[in-house]
């Protein structure tokens, strides 16, 4: 019983110093010391996670902190500030290339990708020739593809 009291006490300490973590307990006794960790992120055993997609949506969030970055950059011209905007511009285009050259997607959201890539590029960098070349290969894809 002072081996129950003194785990239920160590869960409370656990429960209160992490908000996300919420501990299941048996009330049978010899499962009591089976926890489990969950996150808000979690997902049951069985599903996979998109990654295709998941690559796409972190591409978009780091476009999104990097434009938010812009007034600051525009102002004053900080160098630091000016280096985090083009790493989290590199970083959003590296994932957007991984999504369409690592992993198979399907022609539509392949030329989406490619046309969202090559605009990144265009707009952010001065790279205009790998611009073009992911624009020619999305349209190349678009026209093997005749329901696209």
């Amino acid at each position: 019983m002072a081996e129950v009291a003194q785990q239920s006490a160590q869960q409370r300490d656990v429960a209160t110093s992490d908000p996300n973590f919420k501990v299941q307990v048996s009330r049978n006794q010899d499962n009591s010391k089976s926890l489990n960790k969950t996150t808000p992120g979690s997902r049951p055993e069985g599903q996979s996670v998109d990654k295709q997609l998941l690559l796409i949506a972190l591409a978009e969030e780091y476009f999104a902190a990097a434009h938010k970055l812009g007034p600051t950059i525009a102002q004053t011209m900080p160098e630091d500030v000016t280096e985090e905007y083009q790493s989290l511009i590199a970083t959003g285009l590296g994932c957007l290339e991984a999504s369409f050259k690592k992993m198979r997607l399907a022609p539509r959201m392949e030329a989406k990708v490619r046309l969202r890539y090559a605009s990144v590029l265009y707009e952010e960098t001065e790279n205009y020739m790998e611009a073009e070349t992911a624009l020619s290969q999305g349209i190349i894809l678009c026209e093997q593809v005749p329901f696209l």
